[in-house]
Parts: C-alpha cells; structure tokens; sequence
C-alpha cells in the first residue's frame, strides 16, 4: 500500500467518522444504545473537523510550515457557512484575526489555554503529512508550535505529539510493534503514559460532559489501532461510547484508514465524500486531496525511498504487544482470551 493510499484513507476516514457522529454529540451511552440500529447508516453535513482539515492542507501546500499562514486558512474556512465550534475553536479562530504570535501570547496568558480540546489531534494531520521524512525531533518541534496556538498545557502538547508520531510511522510503512516502542520511548508526562499503556486493554470512559477529550480521543483511536478494528466497526464503537463522539470518532478514522487504507471506507460513504455534486463540501474535498497528493510527491522527492520485502510475522501484533507490555510494564499481569477480547479484571490485574 502506497503512502499516497494512506494519507487520502486518513483525510477521507477522519472526515467519514466525523460525518457519523456529529448527530450524537455529547449524548449518554444509555440513550446511544436506543439509537444503535440507526447509527452507521448515513452520513450527515461536514463540519468543523473537516473544515480544519482542509485548512491545514491548502496552507500546507502553498505556503509550507508557516504558522501566520496556517492561523489565515483556519480563521478562512472555519468563517464559511454555518459551522458549529467547540469553545476553544471559537475562542481562537472566530470572528476575530489573530496573529500566531497574539494567540500564543493570549494562550499563556489566559485560563482557556490550560483547557484541552481532541481536535488539537485532528490538526496534526497536515503537519504529519508535511513531514513525513522528519525525524521525530523535528516532527515534535513542529508539532508543538501549532499546538501552542491554543493550548499551553504539556499533557495536552505531549499526546498530539504521540498521535502525530503514530499516524507518521503508520503513513511510513512501521509495524504496530514499532509504533508501541516509539511511542513508548518518548513518553514523557504521567497522563500520556497512562493513556498510552491503557490503550492497549480498555476503552476509555467517554460518557462525560467536560473538556478534558484529548486523553480520552488519543486511548480511543490507539485502542482500536492497536486490534486493527474494521472500520465501520471502530466508527459505531467510538459512537456508542457517547462523550464528544465527533472528535473520538473522526481520530478512530484517522487512524484505521491510514492502517487499512480508504478501501477499508464503505463505498457508499467514499462516494458521498467524493461524487455528491449537489453538495458545495464535495470539490472542497476533491480539491484537498489533489493538495494532499502534492504535499506527499514533495516529500517523496526530497528523499529516496528504501524498499525492502515483506516478511510474514510469526506472531501476531497482539501477541507482541502482550510481551512488550510484561517486558516494559512488570506489574501488568496480562491473560488474553483471544485476539479480539481483553478484560480488565480479572484477566488485567496488577501484580
């Protein structure tokens, strides 16, 4: 599978989850469970994660990694139409024009930066498609200037950092082995390690009406990363969960479409996504992916690709997940069932 195959199956998954979910917003997990026949059936109108998507890419692509330039393609496409934003995204890219350097400073300086928002996640993806032949270090840095434009918190900068170095190594063609020990490797703050080791046994509890998503979005998408969950399956789980569902399902997309490729997308929503012409979206889409497919040829220009063979492995991803998880974390007693099953208790337990 090609990397231009993964980046159009990460844009187009996150922008499907997205369209899937934003009905259910912020519903309890009890009232989603009435609804579940309905859900997964038909898509609905982009709105502000999309929106943010193709923002990223155009300024990507014309001008590079310029923050001034990606603050103007937000507040550009986030002020067309009628388009619902979370507090922090009114707060930022609103009525008002801020500079990169205004929005930092007032970030610091004001109590909504400590505030933590899952589409800080979603963000990333540009600049991860702008660097796909960084090294992490550099991936970190520039990361880390567009997280700061909203949130001054260090969880919150560390965990898009994490969710940009897992979708990069995806993109590049690593296994999920090496995704966990990178991952693994630069954790640094107390939040992002626990969100990191629970991804792998537990869904994260999503029924809550608070602010406090990206922990919450990051265990979520890496959870079904790590099982390699069908898309459509991983879509009406995020769902189901309840919580900020738009957010948590459009980073669950990202990531199982970059893994699985957008032929893993149902037909039928590629097809809304990309042939419905009475909808104005539609060429904003198309148009992004043609960006996309630029920023990518460039990258793939600046440095020559290695190939090597594909080697069959003799165990399973989970399989080696589970002995890096009683390699690096002793007190975690794991028992699978199987593959697909993971409890935690009594089949999780610390020692």
């Amino acid at each position: 599978m090609s990397k231009l195959v993964k980046v159009t199956g990460a844009i187009l998954g996150t922008m499907a989850g997205e369209c899937v979910a934003t009905p259910y917003i912020f519903m309890r997990s009890k009232a989603l469970m009435n609804k579940a026949p309905q859900i997964c059936w038909e898509m609905h109108d982009f709105n502000e994660l999309s929106r943010m998507i193709m923002a990223g890419i155009e300024a990507v692509h014309r001008h590079g990694i310029q923050w001034d330039a990606l603050v103007r393609s937000y507040h550009k496409y986030l002020g067309r139409g009628d388009v619902e934003l979370d507090i922090i995204s009114s707060w930022a890219f609103g009525e008002k024009r801020f500079s990169a350097k205004s929005l930092r400073a007032r970030t610091v300086n004001d109590e909504i930066g400590s505030m933590c928002s899952g589409q800080v996640l979603m963000r990333q993806i540009p600049i991860v498609m702008a660097g796909l032949n960084w090294d992490e270090e550099t991936l970190f840095e520039q990361v880390a200037s567009e997280v700061t434009l909203t949130h001054s918190c260090d969880e919150v900068i560390e965990m898009a950092q994490m969710f940009a170095l897992c979708l990069q190594m995806i993109i590049n063609g690593h296994s999920r082995v090496e995704i966990w020990d990178r991952l693994f490797a630069h954790s640094m703050t107390a939040g992002c390690y626990r969100a990191l080791l629970s991804s792998y046994y537990e869904k994260p509890v999503c029924d809550r009406l608070d602010y406090n998503y990206a922990k919450v979005t990051l265990q979520l998408a890496l959870y079904h990363f790590w099982h390699n969950t069908p898309f459509v399956s991983a879509i009406r789980s995020a769902v189901l969960l309840g919580g900020a569902t738009d957010v948590n399902a459009a980073a669950v997309g990202a990531l199982i479409a970059a893994a699985q490729g957008a032929v893993s997308i149902p037909e039928i929503w590629r097809s809304q996504m990309l042939e419905d012409y009475e909808n104005p979206m539609v060429r904003l889409v198309q148009r992004t992916l043609l960006r996309a497919e630029h920023i990518v040829m460039r990258t793939s220009m600046s440095k020559p690709l290695v190939w090597g063979w594909l080697k069959p492995a003799r165990k399973s991803h989970l399989d080696k997940i589970s002995s890096r998880i009683a390699l690096t974390h002793p007190r975690i007693q794991l028992h699978l069932k199987n593959q697909r099953s993971f409890g935690i208790s009594p089949e999780c337990h610390l020692k």
